[in-house]
């Protein structure tokens, strides 16, 4: 429960639901390798095509799999290099918000939007967001990003450090257990 109480600010567990992801949403772990950091979904995808993982070539697909990249802001500890995730996180929580803020939705049109709202619309948004376990820590790679916005005059595609992390409903589903609130 530690590591719940860490990334959550209250006992209590998450409950698992699909929050809408959107590009740039904040998330937030604690990981046995890096402890609790947050960062930002870079990718929303819920089916990719896999060319190589972790420099292992191969070729599939996954299905729901989503990216966080791979940066934090205010990692404590120097030597993992502001990283979002590392060996060791594998299979840590990732759950919407940021740990600098408690009340965060992870959205800031959601925070916003909860500020301004009728009761009605703020337990809307609490029963979506508020504490939404979103997937578990797949792994950290390299992706290579080849969408350039029109007029880049750049050719080489930009390559991203990321961490995949898989759909939270499609992990317990696979894994046969329940998230118990």
């Amino acid at each position: 429960m530690g590591a719940t109480a860490e990334i959550l600010h209250m006992d209590g567990p998450p409950r698992p639901r699909a929050a809408t992801r959107v590009a740039n949403m904040t998330v937030q772990k604690s990981g046995g390798a890096t402890g609790l950091t947050y960062s930002h979904l870079w990718s929303t995808n819920n089916q990719i095509q896999i060319t190589s993982f972790n420099n292992n070539p191969g070729v599939g697909q996954a299905k729901g799999v989503f990216f966080v990249v791979n940066h934090c802001p205010d990692v404590m500890d120097p030597s993992l290099d502001k990283r979002f995730s590392s060996r060791g996180d594998s299979g840590a929580l990732v759950v919407v918000g940021n740990p600098k803020e408690p009340a965060d939705f992870g959205r800031t049109d959601l925070n916003s939007d909860y500020a301004n709202a009728a009761p009605a619309k703020k337990a809307q948004i609490q029963a979506e967001y508020f504490r939404a376990a979103v997937g578990l820590i797949i792994g950290e790679t390299e992706i290579t990003h080849d969408h350039r916005p029109k007029g880049a005059t750049w050719s080489t595609p930009l390559k991203m450090k990321v961490t995949a992390v898989q759909d939270i409903e499609l992990a317990l589903d696979a894994l046969d257990v329940e998230l118990i609130t």
